[in-house]
């Protein structure tokens, strides 16, 4: 962890698709330890954009990114995906199952991506009683022997909170989490998923453009705010 305590720190961060045509142009960003912030900003503002540097998926291009203590500038793919692998949960807005694979080997699966969260579980045993946990607490856990692909959008849905949450990660990133479910479910994912994240003092990112839900949040923070490619636009 950094002198800060923060979990993620973003510094002169710009990117670019286009040359010249930046879509991001962040001068400071910050995601405390065990805090829930709430990033909001209207679809092609560079929501999903900033979430792939934080968690690695796209390079930096400029600036400086540090997540949980570790560079993200001028580190290869390969160390990139092994900290995003080991440390961090990653909520796709898309999901990202494996539709051949039951609802509880989807959730298994980052086990068997890093062995930093495998070795947080004493036996398989054990991690699948960690995984059947979760799923109960997200009103999942009737459906475990089923193929994801036989499931819900609501339903895949929470079986990816599953899947990030498994494993203790300290970064917990998601992109549009809740966008499939009512808005009793909104509500009570957000709720199981800051009481696991609290439970091991586990940093929250999550963006959306529900702005409904920032109430439940230690902070809320527009894009706009901090982008200045989008200043003077919706926030």
């Amino acid at each position: 962890m950094n002198s800060s305590g923060a979990v993620l720190e973003i510094q002169n961060l710009t990117h670019a698709y286009q040359a010249g045509t930046p879509i991001l142009n962040v001068e400071e960003f910050k995601v405390a330890k065990g805090e829930m912030l709430f990033l909001h900003g209207p679809s092609g503002s560079g929501k999903t954009t900033l979430l792939s540097l934080v968690t690695g998926v796209l390079p930096v291009q400029s600036g400086q990114v540090s997540v949980l203590g570790q560079p993200m500038s001028g580190v290869s793919a390969a160390r990139r995906d092994a900290l995003r692998a080991a440390r961090m949960g990653y909520i796709f807005q898309v999901f990202n199952l494996l539709p051949f694979m039951s609802a509880l080997e989807n959730i298994l699966l980052p086990l068997q991506m890093s062995r930093v969260k495998a070795a947080r579980f004493a036996d398989s045993q054990d991690a699948r009683n960690g995984a059947k946990s979760l799923a109960e607490r997200l009103g999942i856990d009737h459906l475990l022997g089923r193929r994801a692909d036989e499931l819900s959008v609501g339903q895949q849905q929470r079986v990816a909170a599953a899947r990030a949450l498994i494993g203790s990660p300290e970064l917990i990133v998601a992109d549009e989490p809740t966008s499939a479910l009512d808005a009793d479910l909104r509500e009570s994912f957000v709720k199981v998923l800051f009481e696991q994240a609290r439970s091991q003092n586990c940093g929250v990112l999550f963006v959306s453009h529900d702005k409904s839900l920032m109430p439940l949040f230690d902070r809320s923070v527009a894009l706009a705010e901090i982008n200045k490619v989008m200043k003077g636009k919706e926030q």
